[in-house]
């Protein structure tokens, strides 16, 4: 992506035992200027709300993560691994765009589409605010 769009940073929330290798990744391609390491966050929603597309990168095929839906919920356009949880949220090009697992280059084009056109990235990312709100309502 930083060939294509100079000005993307890569924010990675969580940690977990190979976050080393993200980092090894990271400076064997030289974008440590690129790519912000968050470690867990107590809160993400001002995070997502900053960002242009949440990605969720997953083989775990039971279960979905709540950034995903806390995304969605805050109107964030998300990129996640096309797997049996993700796909009871998300439908591509309609509440969000599904990637096959351990396609980098696919989450690559995906985001690099979103961003080239964003009136269908609104329209898609409204949509899936109003699954999350209508399917999942906040607690409290």
């Amino acid at each position: 992506l930083k060939a294509v769009q100079e000005r993307l940073v890569l924010l990675v929330l969580g940690d977990g035992p190979h976050r080393w290798r993200l980092e090894r990744f990271r400076d064997q391609v030289r974008i440590r200027d690129r790519v912000r390491f968050l470690g867990i966050q107590p809160s993400t929603t001002e995070i997502l709300r900053g960002c242009d597309c949440l990605w969720h990168a997953t083989a775990h095929r039971n279960h979905y993560a709540q950034s995903i839906l806390e995304a969605m919920a805050n109107g964030t356009p998300v990129v996640v691994s096309d797997v049996e949880a993700h796909r009871r949220l998300i439908v591509s090009d309609e509440t969000g765009w599904l990637v096959r697992p351990g396609d980098r280059a696919g989450y690559a084009r995906k985001t690099m589409q979103l961003l080239a056109n964003p009136e269908q990235t609104r329209r898609v990312a409204q949509q899936a605010q109003q699954l999350a709100v209508r399917e999942f309502p906040p607690s409290g």
